[in-house]
């Protein structure tokens, strides 16, 4: 039912607020001295010593930071100045179809179904949105969609082949077709070499 899933806005600020309590020990973040010993320790393999030596740079990123505020989106951090509050926000979209209060089913699913790339950027969340809805206009629900991401890479579509290849890429690079989209300036007829083409044929 919708009502166990329902999001509203004080859910949302208590969990920003939690996200900002949080420090590198209460994370477990490595610090200089466990990355050292990994890397002197021959039983450590490479991944180990990477995965240790990426949360020590995330420990030494938040204590140079400092404390977040937890009024302010995390998104704009690297801002001099936020362009709006958490609160400024919500008080703007009070009532309006954006208002959590007011989310529908559909709009409930995406904010659990689509996945939150890590580390957060919205050029990739924009490109898993689109993949999403892409599904669910095929009668592909978010659990659905869950089951299917465990056994094949759902893309957005890109321009060409080299934006499809996942990185290591697989022995078998094309087991299934890509889906390709061409720009609109390789569109038959609205390319500048187009008309010249079509009189050499």
């Amino acid at each position: 039912p919708t009502s166990n899933i329902k999001v509203t806005t004080s859910q949302l600020k208590e969990s920003r607020a939690k996200e900002v309590s949080q420090t590198p020990d209460s994370l477990q973040l490595d610090t200089y001295e466990q990355v050292e010993a990994k890397i002197n320790d021959p039983k450590e393999s490479f991944m180990a010593v990477a995965d240790s030596y990426k949360r020590y740079l995330q420990r030494l990123q938040m204590e140079e930071s400092g404390p977040a505020n937890s009024n302010h989106f995390s998104v704009y951090d690297g801002l001099a100045r936020q362009p709006f509050t958490i609160d400024q926000y919500f008080n703007f979209i009070k009532g309006s179809e954006y208002d959590p209060d007011n989310w529908t089913i559909d709009q409930l699913e995406e904010f659990y179904f689509v996945p939150h790339p890590e580390p957060f950027s919205m050029g990739l969340y924009l490109q898993n949105l689109v993949a999403y809805r892409t599904l669910r206009r095929l009668g592909y629900r978010g659990p659905q969609q869950r089951e299917l991401a465990k056994n094949y890479y759902i893309s957005a579509g890109e321009n060409t082949l080299e934006w499809l290849n996942p990185s290591p890429a697989p022995y078998h690079t094309y087991e299934e077709l890509c889906i390709i989209k061409e720009p609109p300036s390789f569109v038959h007829g609205e390319h500048p070499r187009a008309e010249s083409e079509i009189k050499l044929e």
